[in-house]
């Protein structure tokens, strides 16, 4: 054991000897920290960005980037129990031509055009929501599923196309119902 103990030493001598770079060297473990800190910041920018799904990785297949570069105004849809049309904006400011298809959790109570269409860079789509008449007040969702549109192909034909290989990139809309019909009718009594 006792060989190892003055083995530890010499470090500390040889240091104890040259007394100049002492100034030098105090704030290296704080350097060692930020240093850390900076590879960790990184680290986690890192992976958020690739949560954040912004960027796309070179021979990713998925399309979980493009859902960055679409959004929906507004993402609610708000109908009286009377049902009602309700006008939403689908932009696509992604650098490519994508193929989207809607999908409704009830589609007895909602009608949506379109339901499939293509949208090029740039270009936004209007989506049209109508819901009947109805007492039946519940939420639902709407989703706006989104694939990559390669070529000139229908977006019907994309879908098909890529049911089994590819899960398209999804925007959750909500639908609500509310019974404020009644709410108008005061207003006039009064």
């Amino acid at each position: 054991m006792r060989p190892f103990g003055t083995a530890r030493l010499t470090p500390g001598r040889a240091t104890g000897r040259q007394q100049a770079p002492q100034q030098i060297s105090t704030p290296e473990p704080m350097i060692a920290i930020a240093l850390s800190d900076m590879e960790y910041l990184m680290r986690s920018a890192r992976s958020s960005r690739s949560s954040g799904r912004s960027e796309r990785q070179p021979g990713c297949t998925c399309c979980c980037h493009i859902a960055a570069g679409v959004t929906v105004i507004p993402r609610v849809a708000r109908f009286s129990v009377e049902g009602g049309l309700s006008t939403h904006t689908l932009m696509n400011h992604s650098d490519n031509r994508i193929a989207v298809k809607i999908t409704c959790s009830d589609n007895n109570m909602y009608r949506v055009t379109p339901v499939y269409a293509t949208v090029e860079p740039g270009q936004s789509l209007p989506l049209h929501i109508a819901r009947i008449t109805s007492d039946l007040i519940k939420r639902d969702r709407l989703c706006v599923n989104i694939l990559e549109a390669d070529g000139n192909k229908e977006a019907r034909e994309i879908f098909k196309k890529n049911a089994n290989t590819r899960a398209p990139a999804s925007i959750n809309m909500a639908l609500e119902a509310t019974n404020d019909s009644q709410n108008h009718h005061h207003h006039h009594q009064e």
